[in-house]
């Protein structure tokens, strides 16, 4: 069994967090090292934080979420390192910068697969926890409310406002979302390519706390 650390967005932490998200797909072909019976740790948006009481922890941003250190001399090293290499003040850090210690979120990869991203039906974007998506968390996932009614107009030839985008995107399905969530974060032209993705299905949930690992 190996690990491998993944980056997913606020949107998706959520989903993950309330097993409504057990499939992901990836442009990176390297992807396709993991195997199933894997783990992939989740890296998402972070800081430190202390609480009045002087706890100190990790807070996370996809739900506003704090988990406390453990209550020893290596753990409490960690936490100041992280803190003063952030220059905190107040500051979220991306999740690039989240370490393994910090993990809160671990998965089993269940199935690892290669197809063509237009191969992805309802099924599978439900899977993907597109039901759980609302439109200000396709601004969440780096989306620009101009960018995404840009979007629409060439998919459908309609000018909407966002307040009229969101009635919209109710009556979308979770495929048609799906589509909407990567032009939003590859670029409708990266959609028209179909490009080849990795598929890891089948993720399960095994803790959702911090980890003190490394």
């Amino acid at each position: 069994m190996k690990e491998y650390p993944i980056l997913f967005s606020g949107p998706m932490v959520r989903a993950l967090m309330s097993d409504q998200k057990s499939e992901t797909r990836r442009l990176d072909l390297k992807w396709l090292r993991v195997r199933p019976g894997d783990r992939v740790w989740c890296r998402e948006t972070w800081r430190t934080y202390t609480l009045d009481d002087g706890t100190n922890g990790i807070l996370f941003r996809a739900d506003g979420r704090f988990v406390s250190i453990e209550d020893t001399a290596t753990a409490a090293d960690r936490w100041v390192e992280a803190h003063e290499n952030g220059r905190h003040d107040g500051k979220r850090r991306p999740s690039i910068f989240m370490r393994r210690w910090m993990c809160r979120l671990e998965l089993v990869v269940g199935e690892v697969r290669r197809e063509p991203v237009y191969e992805i039906d309802e099924a599978g974007a439900i899977r993907e926890g597109m039901l759980t998506l609302a439109p200000n968390g396709l601004l969440e996932m780096g989306g620009t409310r101009r960018k995404l009614l840009g979007m629409l107009e060439t998919a459908t030839g309609r000018k909407e406002t966002w307040e009229s985008f969101g009635r919209f995107w109710n009556d979308m399905g979770a495929r048609d979302r799906y589509v909407a969530a990567w032009c939003a974060l590859h670029g409708i032209e990266s959609w028209r390519s179909n490009p080849e993705v990795v598929v890891i299905g089948g993720m399960k949930r095994i803790t959702a706390r911090v980890a003190q690992g490394e």
